[in-house]
């Protein structure tokens, strides 16, 4: 069998003419886009949970299909030549999957209204027998059989929008084997006109929509597997598209995603390139071009990248499924806001991930995670974990009681979970941050030292504040009790200790020592 790629169904951020068909979908997007208070901190998702579906999924989008405002799947089965629909529950999990014939090798799955009736269509790239499959939703969770509408040469991806603004859904398909994009023009009754193809660079793998000038007309950016680069199409609102500009990224490129990476109102793009190992991010000019790529790493064979606000931030993070099986996971890169990205984060998955979709699958505002294996017939589902990954105070400081003039140290001992950056200590003692110097050392370290103390001690209270990116957690406080040492064999002061003490001693011993 030859090899394939994944076509990963991809999200612009900036609104479009076509009423969304799936609103549970962009609610779950609009509700992981509140604000938060710690930037960059990652999201924290649990154990995945699996679900069988088709041989060899290789392609995944979500919709609402049977209209209960719960997100369901459907997966394009690239092995057993069929679509798996499993319908939501709204708390993380599906009912048994439904399949439907379609195209032989369906490489990717996207959800539209094709016919106008407000229920969830589906439309699938066939790779062996070069056409698209549409099938018509019931409303009621099925679908009516597949009616085929040729394309280019080994159809890779779909993408979805209005292209001629007559507010009805057109088709665009990235053609592997003829190096083009073939645009179909909806009708608005679930039909098609006749293929235009538009020339591209050498083996497109994926293709996204968005408005790279800012003219308000779609635009497509597509991603050439051979070519090491992407092609940018600039949309006439016609259905029509300029010749392609080219753009070079990483090694081997096979998704794209389309997103505002660095907060100034101009559509940016983030390719995974499955050979570099990385994501390569290209910010948008506004004027159809863009500056030079920057790579970001993640792991093994990125074959798929989606855009959404994991950590409630208001700033695009990415989610990149990693097609490599030693491990086989999905990393998450939380986004700064200014084009830049942290570090990847590493949650598992299932055999091959070949497909990463977000959307809130269990109804708790939070953004979660679908993941395609393609080496495990099966779709990993990925719920967020409730609260940031805040540091962990595994050892807590103790009270402590000394004589003046004594040394005496705090420890605190704490760990970042999954997510949260090595931590920071700040000390304070009695709600005052301490600083370094005098008879203060180590008060940003995990212990705390005073020498000499001193009877201005007596009675403090100390409390380590332990941060990652995440925020901070606070230790237990541990109280200081600092005895003046008042009754010394010295008593009389002279520097040394003799017969002459005693009736120094007698007289201070009168007067209540």
């Amino acid at each position: 069998m030859s090899f394939h790629t994944p076509a990963s169904p991809t999200l612009s951020l900036r609104p479009s003419r076509i009423r969304p068909i799936a609103p549970v979908v962009m609610a779950a997007i609009a509700a992981g886009l509140s604000p938060a208070a710690h930037a960059q901190c990652p999201p924290s998702f649990g154990a995945a949970t699996n679900f069988a579906v088709g041989s060899n999924p290789q392609s995944q989008a979500v919709g609402d299909f049977n209209r209960d405002g719960r997100a369901d799947l459907a997966a394009a089965n690239l092995g057993s030549d069929n679509i798996s629909i499993r319908i939501g529950t709204g708390v993380g999990t599906f009912a048994p999957a439904t399949t439907y014939p379609v195209g032989n090798e369906p490489n990717s799955v996207a959800v539209g209204d094709f016919n106008g009736d407000g229920r969830a269509d589906l439309a699938v790239a066939n790779d062996l027998s070069n056409n698209v499959s549409i099938l018509l939703g019931t409303g009621t969770g099925t679908f009516n059989a597949a009616t085929n509408f040729s394309a280019g040469t080994r159809p890779q991806a779909l993408a979805l929008s209005d292209f001629n603004g007559d507010g009805r859904l057109d088709l665009a398909v990235a053609n592997f084997g003829s190096n083009n994009v073939s645009i179909r023009l909806g009708n608005g009754a679930g039909s098609f006109a006749a293929t235009t193809n538009f020339a591209v660079g050498t083996g497109p793998r994926s293709l996204a929509v968005g408005d790279f000038n800012a003219d308000s007309r779609r635009d497509l950016i597509v991603v050439n597997f051979n070519g090491n680069n992407v092609s940018r199409l600039l949309g006439t609102g016609t259905g029509t598209f300029g010749a392609a500009a080219i753009y070079v990224v990483g090694t081997s490129p096979r998704s794209v995603a389309v997103g505002d990476f660095n907060a100034d109102g101009k559509d940016d793009i983030a390719v995974a390139n499955i050979i570099g190992d990385d994501v390569s991010i290209l910010l948008g000019l506004g004027t159809g071009s863009f500056g030079a790529a920057t790579n970001f790493p993640v792991g093994n064979g990125p074959g798929s990248v989606a855009v959404g606000d994991f950590n409630a931030d208001g700033k695009p993070d990415l989610a990149v499924a990693n097609t490599g099986i030693n491990p086989s996971i999905v990393s998450i890169l939380p986004g700064t806001g200014t084009g830049s990205f942290a570090a990847a984060v590493n949650f598992a998955a299932s055999n091959n991930p070949r497909s990463v979709v977000a959307a809130d699958f269990n109804g708790d505002g939070r953004l979660d995670l679908s993941v395609a294996n393609y080496g495990s017939n099966s779709i990993s589902i990925l719920l967020q974990s409730a609260g940031a990954p805040l540091p962990s105070i595994t050892t807590q400081p103790a009270t402590q009681s000394v004589l003046s003039g004594a040394s005496v140290s705090f420890t605190v001992a704490a760990a970042s979970p999954s997510g949260g950056t090595t931590p920071t200590y700040q000390w304070r003692r009695n709600g005052v941050n301490l600083v370094n110097g005098g008879a203060i050392s180590g008060s940003t370290s995990p212990t705390l030292t005073i020498n000499p103390t001193d009877v201005s001690h007596n009675g403090s209270s100390f409390v380590c504040i332990v941060t990652n990116t995440c925020g901070s957690s606070a230790s237990n406080s541990a109280g200081l009790a600092v005895v003046a040492d008042i009754c010394p064999a010295d008593f009389n002061s002279d520097g040394g200790v003799d017969g002459s003490d005693v009736d120094a001693f007698f007289e201070r011993w009168q007067n209540g020592c």
